[in-house]
C-alpha cells in the first residue's frame, strides 16, 4: 500500500514519524498527534498569545502531523478511515473531539465525501461517541456536497450533540447538546476493535 512521503521526510530528514518500525503506517501515533497538535493551539490560546501567531508554529514536537495528514487525505484516501478511527480515539475531551471534526473529517468530506461517508454512518451506528464527533463538522459554504451532508445529519441523528449551531448536519430531529460531563464520559468510548469486527477498517 501507497504511503505518504511528505517534503519534509523525502527532503528534509523528517524520516517518516507516521510509519512503524515495520515500515506501515502508524495510525495510532498520527491520531495522537492530530489531536496533540490541536491541545497546542488551545495551550497557546490559554497563554495568551495572538492565534494567528500560534498557526505559524514550527517548533511543535506534532507539526508533522499537518502536512502528513494533508497528503494523505490528498492521495492516500484509503487510509483516511482507519486515520479517523484512531483519531476519534484518541480524543479524550470535547476540544479535542471538535478539533478532530474541523480539522481531519471536514476535510476530508469535502475531498472525499461520497466514498466516506458510507463508512461514517456504519461507524456512527457503533457508538454515540461517533455522531457526537461528526457533530462538529461545517460545511463551509456548502463545501461538503449536498447529498453527503444530508446522510450526515441523519447518522447524526438525535444523538447527542457538541453545540446547538446551525452549521452544524441536521435531519430535523430534535437537538441535545451534552454537557461538558456527559460528552467527557463519551470520550472514553473506544470504537477501534468495533470498526475491525464490523470490517470498517482493517485489522493493525
Amino acid at each position: 500500500m501507497s504511503l505518504p512521503d511528505c517534503f519534509d521526510c523525502k527532503y528534509g530528514g523528517l524520516e517518516h514519524p507516521c510509519r512503524t518500525s515495520a515500515g506501515g503506517y502508524d495510525f495510532a501515533k498520527a491520531g495522537a498527534a492530530i489531536v496533540a497538535r490541536g491541545r497546542s493551539y488551545r495551550d497557546d490560546d490559554e497563554d495568551g498569545d495572538d492565534a494567528s501567531a500560534s498557526r505559524d508554529r514550527v517548533d511543535s514536537p506534532d507539526d508533522w502531523i499537518a502536512d502528513c495528514q494533508y497528503e494523505l487525505i490528498e492521495d492516500h484516501p484509503a487510509l483516511i478511515m482507519p486515520l479517523i478511527v484512531a483519531a476519534i480515539d484518541a480524543c479524550e475531551t470535547p476540544s479535542d473531539a471538535a478539533f478532530v471534526a474541523a480539522g481531519l473529517i471536514e476535510n476530508a468530506l469535502v475531498k472525499h465525501g461520497a466514498a466516506l461517508i458510507g463508512d461514517l454512518e456504519r461507524l456512527a451506528a457503533l457508538s454515540p461517541k461517533v455522531p457526537y464527533v461528526l457533530s462538529g463538522v461545517w460545511s463551509q459554504s456548502g463545501s461538503v456536497k449536498a447529498s453527503v451532508w444530508e446522510r450526515l445529519g441523519k447518522a447524526i441523528g438525535a444523538h447527542g450533540r457538541m453545540s446547538e449551531d446551525a452549521r452544524e448536519a441536521r435531519d430535523g430531529s430534535p437537538v441535545t447538546v451534552l454537557s461538558e460531563a456527559a460528552a467527557t464520559a463519551l470520550m472514553r468510548d473506544r470504537i477501534g476493535p468495533a470498526a475491525v469486527e464490523a470490517g470498517i477498517i482493517p485489522a493493525a
